[in-house]
């Protein structure tokens, strides 16, 4: 499983400038064996995901930047492979053509190989977040389940309501 981990507000020092478009993410990875991120729960891979976002820092950025120079561009595998990114703090939800802000402001589809962290609205206005993901059919409802478990559980708190698709 592989986490994007953003350089723009994350390291202050690396003075990426202000309304740079380029890229400023890596690629941080954890490995574990596929079955256990299928039996375990689902807090075994959200801990891989907090795992390969902290083993990121300030000296790895610099690192990865020397290496590109030397070595080029790495070809990012997407086999056997899924990404995360989030992109909550980017500003798509906030972005207004003239006809007022978007209740949704991320990726237009799902994809089997990644997925992105995206901030959304309710019908009322309500703020929150969403995890566009694809699986395969037989996976889907162990994965409602799953999901369900977790956020109407004890273990999180805070939270006012939960709907179940």
């Amino acid at each position: 499983m592989s986490y994007l981990v953003t350089a723009r507000e994350r390291f202050e020092s690396l003075k990426i400038p202000h309304g740079y478009y380029g890229n400023a993410f890596s690629f941080s990875a954890v490995v574990s064996k596929a079955g256990h991120v299928g039996i375990y729960p689902l807090t075994y891979a959200l801990e891989l995901v907090k795992k390969a976002k902290k083993q990121v820092n300030e000296e790895y950025f610099r690192s990865l930047a020397d290496l590109m120079v030397i070595k080029g561009r790495p070809i990012i595998s997407f086999s056997w492979n899924f990404a995360i990114s989030n992109i909550a703090h980017v500003g798509f939800d906030k972005v207004d053509f003239g006809w007022g802000e978007p209740k949704y402001g991320g990726v237009a589809k799902a994809h089997s190989f990644v997925s992105y962290i995206v901030p959304c609205k309710s019908n009322k206005g309500e703020k929150g977040i969403l995890v566009p993901i694809s699986l395969p059919p037989r996976a889907i409802e162990r994965f409602e389940d799953s999901m369900y478990k977790i956020i109407t559980s004890k273990v999180v708190k805070g939270l006012k309501k939960v709907a179940k698709i």
